[in-house]
């Protein structure tokens, strides 16, 4: 039992700092993307909501390869340091071995599928957006300038 928390431990941790990395290389390029499709309408705090709130969206869609890249790297990690050998030779068969990264990620599916990154989709990103547009909108009406007609 103790060994299972320490794979699991160990699993949580390969999976929160792949989860980590890619969430900052995602937010990165969502940002700049952001940024251009924006332009001058909006100031860098308003599109860094706006990435922010786009973001659980983009990271479930990529949400498979994190788990096979945290998977991999933590039999990688056991390996290179022997400790999948020394659990074999302590009695324990592979699928124990496995028991605790599959209930980690069954955890993190559920915990990824609970809220669903819909919901924040549809409650907050059409008010942000509508707020934008509404703050451009009074932005080019006070920049406008109506000619006036001499009769």
């Amino acid at each position: 039992m103790i060994l299972h928390r320490y794979f699991a431990n160990r699993f949580l941790v390969i999976f929160l700092s792949v989860t980590a990395i890619f969430t900052l290389f995602i937010g990165l390029i969502a940002y700049v993307e952001q940024l251009r499709q924006v332009g001058a309408r909006a100031d860098a705090t308003q599109v860094a909501i706006l990435t922010l709130f786009n973001l659980p969206a983009e990271l479930y869609q990529i949400f498979p390869l994190i788990a096979i890249l945290a998977s991999l790297w933590f039999f990688l990690s056991l390996a290179r340091s022997s400790e999948l050998v020394i659990s074999r030779a302590a009695g324990r068969s592979i699928f124990q071995t496995l028991i605790a990264p599959v209930a980690a990620m069954l955890f993190g599916w559920i915990k990824s599928h609970a809220p669903g990154p819909r919901s924040a989709r549809e409650r907050w990103i059409p008010a942000l957006t509508e707020q934008l547009i509404q703050s451009t909108q009074a932005t080019q009406a006070t920049t406008q300038v109506t000619p006036e007609i001499d009769n």
